[in-house]
């Protein structure tokens, strides 16, 4: 079985990971796995592609312009048809989009769509627009992923759900290494209560209400430090946030870290309040590190909360650090969420169990084709 990941990645985060944990599992079990990369002509080599290089996986690059590029849309169809592909598997709007164009004017492979999370938060946006195309093209897949049971309701098609699964951290050994992080960020985790977030810095990360709900701990006299690993544009909001309030020995700004898992080993309890959610790798990474989790009832994590895995942390800043500080005072609580986010993580989250589930799809998709 041949089968071709489409991305078109901007750095490695969360959507990345799961191709990559994919085509890893897949390797093993003699599935022949291919990256094909969107990148704009004359950009660099998305990072996606250099680290699958980089492990022996088999890449391909289709240059497209910015914007839906009807041209390239044929050219990365026709590439699929005369290299035999047996299913096109897909994990973002834009080859969602173009392909989903494809269907009707030629004898394409079947195509899988993974949505990993609907990202936009403004009702008028480019990004909103393109989500919206990419809705209107679920039609043209064979089959439709979600990466969890609250993407049903604002799907417009039927779904099949798939979590996301990870390598456990035991099998990653240089990421717990900290030989590689700077003095300063070595410094700013050796005192204190580290909260953290490991994220890309957008606004549906909600990382400003996080810095806002920090300066309230600390007025209250909590010694409590604020870790905010990632870099994207909303980077100078949250540095007016850190100014506003006065905090800045308070929080780092630790920016993109290529083992940005590593620094789980120093965050006593990690953060993701997001307005809008799929399923958090970096949530994942933190339950597999026996992490307590504060999480808002968005996407998969409404349904880890239910479950134990982690508090629920609202998406105002102050209502946010009333609900930290009680776990901060609750050692206990911290343990027992600690372990049960392990718990669940090696019954559930495996990277295993989640490429059996895609082979499964795979199979169902040739078949009806």
């Amino acid at each position: 079985m041949k089968v071709v990941h489409i991305v078109a990645s901007c750095a490695l985060y969360g959507k990345e990971q799961v191709i990559l944990e994919l085509m890893r599992a897949h390797r093993s079990a003699g599935i022949d796995s291919i990256l094909g990369s969107i990148r704009v002509p004359g950009d660099d080599p998305k990072e996606v592609t250099e680290v699958a290089r980089n492990e022996g996986l088999a890449t391909h690059t289709f240059s497209l312009k910015r914007g839906l590029d009807l041209r390239g849309g044929r050219q990365m169809a026709a590439w699929l048809i005369a290299n035999d592909v047996d299913v096109c598997h897909i994990h973002d709007y834009k080859a969602s989009v173009l392909l989903g164009m494809q269907r009707w004017r030629c004898p394409m492979p079947p195509l899988v769509r993974t949505l990993h999370g609907f990202t936009t938060t403004r009702v008028i946006s480019a990004i909103a627009v393109y989500e919206w195309l990419d809705r209107q093209s679920l039609r043209f897949h064979r089959s439709v992923v979600g990466v969890s049971d609250e993407m049903r309701d604002i799907t417009p098609v039927p779904i099949t759900v798939i979590r996301n699964g990870i390598r456990p951290m035991d099998n990653h050994g240089p990421v717990a290494d900290r030989s590689s992080w700077s003095e300063s960020l070595k410094s700013f985790v050796a005192s204190g209560t580290i909260l953290g977030t490991v994220a890309r810095l957008s606004p549906e990360k909600n990382q400003v209400a996080i810095v806002d709900a920090v300066a309230a701990l600390v007025q209250r006299g909590h010694d409590v430090k604020l870790l905010i690993v990632g870099e994207g544009p909303q980077r100078e909001p949250i540095e007016a946030a850190i100014a506003r309030n006065q905090i800045e020995d308070r929080v780092m700004l630790a920016g993109f870290m290529k083992q940005a898992r590593g620094t789980l080993t120093a965050i006593d309890i990690y953060l993701q309040p997001s307005t809008t959610e799929g399923t958090p790798i970096s949530i994942l990474e933190a339950m597999d590190a026996g992490v307590p989790i504060g999480m808002s009832r968005v996407g998969a994590m409404t349904g880890l909360v239910d479950q134990g895995v982690g508090f629920a942390v609202p998406l105002d800043a102050a209502s946010m650090a009333d609900s930290i500080e009680a776990v901060l005072l609750n050692p206990d609580q911290q343990a027992a969420l600690a372990a049960k986010g392990k718990e669940v993580f090696a019954q559930v989250y495996s990277a295993d169990i989640m490429a059996d589930a895609y082979v499964d799809v795979y199979k169902q998709a040739i078949a009806s084709n």
